[in-house]
């Protein structure tokens, strides 16, 4: 194959879980809402009541843990339980929801893209109803769906990946230490958790010329000045 055919065959593989979209907003808002007795002494609901929408996900990008739950937590409790207790609430969850995230943009535009092979949406469990959205809003055949638990295996089962977009930087790095994937580039999503101090990358994955961060809001002065 010459170089010009392997610019025209890549092969990406992206997080559909707070990369294209995410269930925080609606956990969020059954806990602001319908749950919030459950609630009232497990979590600060400050942040819920005060905040515009564009303020609250500007907070959100930026919080030190993945569970909105925990994130919220003024005593312990189990937030993944507690999490997927929520999650599991909704059948239209995603699919009614007209919020994406600054990637679905991108994925609009890998979708046409001549140099792009094939996309590769990922999600841990079997989630019909990201499976509807994608089929709805962006169609399927170049873009596949796939699932697993370990990422690990789902990219040696696809065989041949050039770019991986996820949004742990703990995992990226258990990828990168099992020293198979040399040439794959991967993209960190640039969330506070994924940060050490000062906007540092955990496990050094700065210092490592194939990984690099990329957005996750398309932030305005909405954001910043309606808090």
């Amino acid at each position: 194959m010459s170089e010009d055919d392997k610019l025209k065959s890549l092969t990406i593989l992206v997080t559909y879980r707070d990369i294209i979209k995410t269930a925080d907003f609606y956990i969020l808002d059954l806990v602001r809402t319908r749950f919030r007795d459950k609630f009232k002494d497990l979590i600060d609901f400050k942040l819920l009541d005060t905040l515009t929408d564009e303020a609250l996900m500007f907070h959100w990008l930026h919080r030190p843990v993945k569970n909105v739950l925990e994130w919220l937590a003024i005593k312990e409790f189990d937030y993944e339980k507690n999490y997927q207790f929520l999650y599991d609430k909704s059948k239209k969850l995603y699919i009614d929801d007209d919020r994406t995230l600054k990637f679905d943009k991108v994925l609009e535009n890998y979708k046409f893209s001549k140099a792009i092979n094939d996309i590769y949406v990922w999600n841990p469990t079997y989630d019909k109803r990201q499976l509807f959205d994608l089929k709805v809003r962006h169609g399927l055949g170049k873009i596949k769906y796939v699932t697993g638990a370990s990422l690990e295996r789902v990219l040696d089962r696809i065989g041949s990946v050039n770019l991986v977009y996820d949004t742990d930087a703990d995992r990226v790095a258990e990828l990168i230490s099992t020293g198979k994937y040399p040439k794959m580039v991967f993209g960190v999503g640039a969330y506070g958790y994924n940060y050490q101090r000062d906007f540092i990358l955990k496990h050094d994955l700065a210092d490592n010329v194939n990984v690099s961060t990329f957005p996750i809001l398309i932030i305005n002065e909405s954001y910043l000045f309606n808090g």
